[in-house]
């Protein structure tokens, strides 16, 4: 009777695990790009809009992608302050802050955003400040974010 007693109860999970949806994967994936280098899919480097803005992850400005950009980067999480500098030019987000701050104390606007312990700057100022190039190119399933 404890056999059949089991045997019922597993036969009633299985058919409960069989009746729920199966997942997803996201319709579109951001890839993020760095001159000749396509970086790593994780959410630490995927892309995102947030008020019709792109922003990359700063963490992007370490290693290779530093290199050939020649931007790198210092984060203080203790202060919530993230600075990205090259050749003598520095941009200053606070992160309780909605701008950056360059050299001279003129704001650039919007400020950072931090997600699950990683800084995430927009695409157009960082470009703009640091002379750079920035496309967002369409590929199957997603959008490229490309710098250089």
């Amino acid at each position: 009777m404890k056999r059949r007693a089991a045997a019922l109860l597993l036969c009633l999970l299985l058919a409960f695990q069989l009746s729920l949806p199966p997942a997803r994967a996201a319709d579109r994936v951001y890839f993020t790009a760095v001159s000749g280098y396509v970086l790593p899919l994780s959410d630490n480097t995927m892309p995102f809009w947030s008020g019709g803005y792109v922003y990359i992850a700063s963490s992007i400005f370490t290693g290779a992608a530093r290199e050939s950009l020649g931007i790198s980067q210092v984060y203080n999480s203790e202060q919530g302050r993230l600075v990205l500098y090259s050749g003598g030019r520095s941009l200053t987000y606070n992160l309780s802050a909605n701008c950056a701050l360059d050299n001279d104390g003129a704001a650039y606007y919007p400020g950072a955003i931090q997600r699950n312990g990683t800084v995430f700057v927009p695409a157009n100022t960082v470009s703009r400040y640091f002379d750079l190039v920035y496309s967002v190119i369409e590929v199957k399933h997603g959008s490229l974010v490309w710098l250089r």
